[in-house]
């Protein structure tokens, strides 16, 4: 589950559009070892030279780095917090090196009512909690993909029936798609709409 977790929030830099931006932990134990497990693994990626082969964070230009940076610090209330910190050893997720600025992976602890939980960026950026007054299926409601872990797929059935939700992915990153079917529909559902009708002569009088 950690692994899991783990490259659907840092997979490509974080970047997409189905990266993994919140997880809501439902389990009846072991939450706080799978909260740090993940934040340790998020915090061990470092920033590297954007020509280096194995670099996972992507550099970014300085002014809008500081920018973004400023407005997440702007939505972290006093009830959020940063898990990675205490495995980075500092609360400070913007990197700048040699002109270049980096935002490192980040993963917040917040309340179920707090407004940075439903939050993206376009780096590693997640947020964690546990359900305590709403049931989990309301607290993804609205999600362009959701990812699934259980002991129990049949349980998935509330999340496939909710028309709010485009994208289940059980027991699997939330990035694996088949690029065939994109989540935004295809460029013809924009220029064409669609019409049933049983007039034979629709071709006649449509000339």
């Amino acid at each position: 589950a950690v692994d899991i977790a783990y490259q659907s929030i840092t997979f490509d830099g974080g970047r997409g559009c189905i990266n993994c931006s919140g997880i809501i932990y439902n389990g009846k134990d072991s939450y706080e070892e799978f909260r740090d497990r993940l934040a340790e693994k998020m915090a061990s990626l470092e920033p590297l030279d954007p020509m280096n082969p194995r670099a996972e964070i992507p550099a970014m230009a300085t002014d809008p780095a500081r920018g973004l940076y400023k407005f997440i610090r702007s939505r972290m209330d006093s009830s959020v917090k940063d898990i990675t910190a205490k495995f980075r050893g500092s609360d400070e997720f913007l990197h700048v090196d040699n002109g270049l600025s980096y935002l490192l992976p980040t993963l917040l602890e917040v309340g179920e009512e707090s407004e940075i939980r439903t939050d993206e960026y376009p780096h590693a950026f997640g947020t964690i909690c546990r359900p305590n007054d709403y049931y989990p299926e309301e607290l993804v409601e609205d999600s362009l993909a959701v990812g699934y872990l259980t002991d129990d797929p049949s349980k998935a059935k509330r999340l496939l029936r909710d028309p709010s939700i485009k994208k289940v992915f059980v027991n699997d990153q939330t990035f694996n798609m088949d690029i065939a079917q994109p989540h935004e529909g295809f460029q013809a559902d924009f220029l064409y709409k669609s019409k049933a009708t049983n007039y034979d002569g629709i071709n006649n009088i449509l000339k």
